[in-house]
Formats: structure tokens, C-alpha cells, sequence
């Protein structure tokens, strides 16, 4: 090889690494994500879906996961007393809640295990969230598999 083929090459070589080193491909397209949250006391549940990294993460209290536990902090804090010794156990029970992106129903859904609850995330952003919440807890506690 001559001295303009070797330079040709490792021009082309070094073009690719960087091509390859700085899309960000697999960053931006959706993948699995997951979050524990703690919206009021000992309790923790955990909040997963199908989103990009900039869908998930917004901004704090703005992220898929901080909504949802916005609105359950909102349902337990505006509860009497003896309302919230009734809910205790009823969010006891729920381990886990999908944000989903879907059609398949409107704003909530159960799958019958009694400690799952699905979101729909278009409800995410309405006044329908934690009323959304309150109503899949209802049905999960009955391990019911409805949606509404």
C-alpha cells in the first residue's frame, strides 16, 4: 500500500469510531425503565414502563414515576385519620404500577395478581390521574382484572 492509501484508510477508520462511539442508537429509542418511589411513610411501590430516557426522567417531580407518586401522596395526605388506617393496607398491597402507552383502555387497568395496577400515561398530565389511582386500588384489592 502506498503512503495516500494508508492515510485513506485510517482517515475511514477513525470516521467510523466516531460514527459508531457517539449515536446514541440504544439512549434514544424506548427500553424497559423502573423506579421505586416512597409517597407517604414505610410505604414503597415501584413504577415501570416503556419509555425513551427523555420521557421517563422529565424533570423531578415531572418524571413519569414523580406523578404517579405526586397523586398518591395527594390521595393519602387528603385523607382523615381513620382514612388513612383504611388505606394503609390497601396500598400495602400494591408492589407494582405500569405506566403504559396504550389504547387498550382509557385510564386504568388490573390484571387480577392483587399488587399490580396499570396507568394509562396519557392520563399522566389530567386531573384524572389520582382519581385513576384510587380506582385501580379498589379493583387490584379485589384482584379483579377490569379497567376504566
Amino acid at each position: 500500500m502506498n503512503m495516500k492509501q494508508t492515510t485513506l484508510i485510517t482517515i475511514i477508520m477513525v470516521a467510523l469510531a466516531l460514527t459508531f462511539t457517539t449515536c446514541k442508537h440504544e439512549e434514544d429509542g424506548p427500553k424497559n425503565q423502573s423506579a421505586t418511589i416512597n409517597p407517604f411513610e414505610d410505604y414503597k411501590v415501584t413504577v415501570k414502563g416503556t419509555f425513551t430516557d427523555t420521557e421517563w426522567k422529565g424533570s423531578g417531580a415531572s418524571s413519569v414515576a414523580g406523578k404517579i407518586e405526586n397523586a398518591m401522596k395527594s390521595h393519602f395526605e387528603g385523607a382523615p385519620d381513620f382514612g388513612k388506617d383504611a388505606l394503609r393496607p390497601r396500598y400495602a398491597k400494591c408492589k407494582i404500577v405500569f405506566v403504559e402507552k396504550t389504547s387498550d383502555y382509557n385510564n386504568w387497568k388490573t390484571t387480577g395478581d392483587g399488587e399490580t395496577i396499570c396507568i394509562n400515561y396519557n392520563v399522566l398530565n389530567t386531573e384524572d390521574l389520582k382519581n385513576s389511582i384510587i380506582a385501580a386500588l379498589i379493583s387490584m384489592e379485589a384482584s379483579k382484572t377490569e379497567q376504566g
